[in-house]
């Protein structure tokens, strides 16, 4: 399935950015041309986690597998531009369904492993998903359970696979098939070499490969398709801040549902046969004991917990690491940026453009994140190329000078370039995509506000993300109209009113809260339970429950939820 015009693919191949190898591919030429080099690394403690033994292959030995899983799937009649869904932890058997799909033609979307029945239906339906892949269980979440509880509803479910053991009755364990693989026979050099000759497309790499979810214009579920190349383009640009280079180590602790975890770790990993190691990120403690064990060199960790994971980290770490990536999600923070770098690694801001895009860039100065260049962000030196990774424009800055007598102000960030989608998934049951809402340049809208902060001598303009202009809270690497939390809170029994907002966490980033006005006396034991009994995901779950006599409103009905983060009588969970 193509979702990108042909003068989008024209431009791109011409820069250069854009190239004719999907993933699957990329794979087997570093198969054929470095097959004992280790490719994915288990967490030793996968099994764990969801009874899966941990693997560690080669690029050789992930040649194999791919192969006769591709024969597994194929021979059970998954065809191309099928949506298939994903529910896998970070680990090496989702790496494999990840490259079978690239070369089966399938589609994947790659789904929080927290999603409840509800929102899992909501979201299955919408992308039209004919299978799902998932884990029988993630630690003590029945994830499995749930996945066949919802299938039973669909008709157009044709196959649920699962993954690890104790996966309930119903489902294809796929575990028997996996560990059947271990003894395909290694292809030689000629052979890959006619294989890759053999299915040779020239826009395949176009093709739509995976569905990210994004919350582009107040529609926090809406499906995203993403070719093979728009995710290594923003493979690309973080290769470019990163330095990554081949056998090196790659810290992958990100679930497969975010554009951090898919572009910014695996494909860009796979892009430059890099080793990728997997790990269930817990505590910033066992975090770096991991770290020093498996020879961690490059990791992307959420910006706020740097300062946390800073201190847990040994003399040995500190000097082999290459890259540390911070993950900012849709905004700079202005106070509190951790000073430290008492490491050999280079600082990375990765900013996230609510899933359209990865922007990244080298930390300048220690204490702050640096803006944002407006317009063309290319290579960090001028080579001569026409590489160019994203292009930037605010929306609303020129009305703005206007107004303000020309002074430097803002607008929304509106984005551009070969990792930006221009259209959203279609509808299950038709064809066509929907466009994403663009501006009169043809770039697309993020909801973003940013504030111009600097212009520099030779006339370039930098800019700084303040958040989300719409009403969109941000739930860790998910998002959801508050609104919708709003209606969800009152919809329980005891409640009158409610308004969700988030408060500053005890370590780092932002704890979900609840306003309520309740009828009766009530408590946050209370509300969960009643969300539990509504198949609710666990992400939409708030930590705190704050009583007030009346929600804060404007006079437009909206909440005031900058108001209700100083009150203070919260019950929270332990």
């Amino acid at each position: 399935m193509l979702l990108s015009s042909q003068e989008e693919r024209e431009t791109y191949r011409a820069s250069g950015v854009w190239q004719e190898a999907r993933l699957d591919q990329i794979l087997l030429r570093h198969a054929q041309e470095r097959p004992d080099s280790l490719a994915y690394i288990d967490d030793p403690e996968l099994s764990i986690v969801n009874g899966r033994p941990p693997q560690c292959l080669t690029y050789s030995q992930t040649s194999a597998k791919l192969l006769g899983l591709c024969d597994f799937l194929s021979g059970m009649g998954l065809k191309r531009d099928t949506v298939v869904a994903m529910m896998l932890p970070p680990c090496v058997d989702a790496a494999l369904f990840m490259l079978a799909a690239s070369r089966l033609g399938l589609i994947v979307a790659p789904l929080p492993l927290t999603l409840g029945e509800n929102d899992l239906l909501e979201r299955l339906e919408d992308v039209g998903a004919k299978a799902v892949i998932c884990t029988s269980h993630y630690e003590g979440d029945k994830v499995a359970e749930r996945i066949r509880n919802v299938a039973a509803t669909m008709f157009s479910i044709r196959f649920v696979f699962c993954l690890g053991d104790d996966g309930p009755d119903g489902l294809v364990d796929l575990g028997p098939v996996m560990d059947e693989l271990d003894e395909s026979e290694a292809l030689s050099a000629d052979e890959i070499t006619d294989l890759l000759a053999s299915d040779a497309q020239s826009e395949a790499a176009d093709h739509l490969h995976s569905i990210l979810w994004s919350t582009v214009s107040n529609h926090p579920s809406m499906p995203i398709g993403r070719s093979h190349n728009q995710l290594l383009a923003a493979a690309q640009h973080h290769i470019s801040q990163t330095g990554l280079s081949a056998d090196e180590c790659v810290f992958m602790c990100h679930h497969w549902s975010g554009l951090s975890g898919l572009g910014g770790c695996f494909a860009a990993a796979l892009l430059q046969g890099a080793r990728l190691q997997f790990h269930h990120f817990q505590t910033y403690h066992q975090l770096a004991a991991s770290m020093a064990e498996y020879g961690a060199q490059h990791l992307m960790v959420p910006a706020h917990g740097w300062d946390l994971l800073h201190d847990c980290l040994s003399d040995q770490v500190r000097e082999q690491m290459l890259s540390i990536s911070l993950i900012w999600v849709r905004y700079h923070s202005g106070t509190g940026v951790f000073r430290d770098n008492e490491t050999a690694a280079r600082l990375i801001d990765v900013t996230n453009f609510n899933e359209l895009a990865l922007h990244c860039q080298i930390r300048r100065e220690p204490g702050k994140v640096s803006p944002i260049l407006l317009g063309e962000i290319g290579p960090l030196q001028d080579d001569g190329s026409k590489l160019v990774w994203l292009e930037s424009d605010l929306f609303g800055l020129e009305e703005a000078k206007a107004q303000f007598d020309a002074s430097l102000v803002g607008g929304e960030l509106c984005i551009s370039g070969p990792m930006v989608p221009s259209q959203a998934f279609p509808s299950a049951g038709t064809h066509d995509g929907r466009p994403l809402p663009g501006n009169r340049k043809g770039f697309i809208h993020t909801d973003i506000g940013c504030r111009v902060v600097e212009q520099s001598d030779d006339d370039k303009t930098y800019f700084m993300p303040l958040g989300d202009l719409s009403d969109i809270l941000p739930l860790g690497a998910l998002s959801v109209e508050a609104s919708e939390l709003d209606a969800l809170y009152v919809s329980c029994e005891g409640i009158e009113d409610a308004a969700a907002f988030m408060r500053p966490g005890n370590h780092g980033g932002s704890d979900l809260m609840v306003a309520v006005v309740a009828i009766r006396d009530y408590n946050l034991s209370d509300l969960l339970e009643a969300l539990e009994a509504k198949a609710i995901s666990r992400h939409k779950w708030p930590l705190g429950l704050v009583h007030v006599a009346a929600i804060p409103r404007h006079k437009d009905g909206k909440v005031k939820r900058t108001a209700l983060q100083n009150q203070h009588d919260d019950k929270k969970v332990a």
